[in-house]
């Protein structure tokens, strides 16, 4: 099981009997298509896509919530709020380059990469402090935006948007009290 951009193997996160996740090479960040082509029991496959320089996606535990981390340590949800004024970890996927560059699929080591984009995070409509963005320890491919949550009406699915490079991730939620 393969995956290439223009040719150059990606590394593999997680292969699966439907699914393989592979880290994008940094080598195209400086092209606006790649061939990408997935090779899985001897079947090659491939389709020409496009190139952006940040596709940012927040993960999520279930629904629109997102994986979020108070910063108490606790899931961020129904049952555990954020305060206003409180510090929220979201994780991310499609941050882009970080700065300084690491190399592709290894995990990343203290000090922490930034994210080589602006970043910014709009919560229930008002902008967020971003105390951090870029790599998280230890996990290739995987990014980290530590914010401030702003006063905003409580609830228990406030939206959060974050944009990277001018580029919007899909609109998920989190609980503030």
């Amino acid at each position: 099981k393969r995956v290439l951009f223009d040719g150059e193997a990606a590394p593999l996160v997680s292969v699966q009997a439907t699914e393989i996740l592979a880290i994008a090479p940094q080598d195209i960040a400086s092209k606006d298509k790649v061939t990408v082509a997935v090779e899985n029991q001897g079947v090659m496959a491939s389709a020409v896509l496009s190139v952006a320089s940040a596709v940012p996606g927040i993960f999520v535990s279930s629904g629109e919530q997102a994986a979020a981390i108070n910063e108490d340590g606790s899931l961020n949800g129904a049952d555990h709020p954020a305060p206003v004024g409180s510090i929220v970890s979201l994780f991310l996927t499609g941050a882009g380059l970080t700065d300084p560059l690491t190399d592709d699929g290894v995990p990343p080591e203290l000090p922490l990469p930034q994210a080589a984009l602006p970043v910014s995070v709009q919560v229930g409509g008002a902008p967020a402090e971003v105390l951090y963005a870029g790599s998280v320890l230890g996990l290739p491919g995987l990014a980290q935006a530590n914010i401030r949550v702003p006063a905003v009406a409580a609830s228990d699915a406030v939206p959060v948007q974050v944009v990277i490079g001018g580029n919007s991730s899909q609109p998920v939620t989190i609980a503030i009290r």
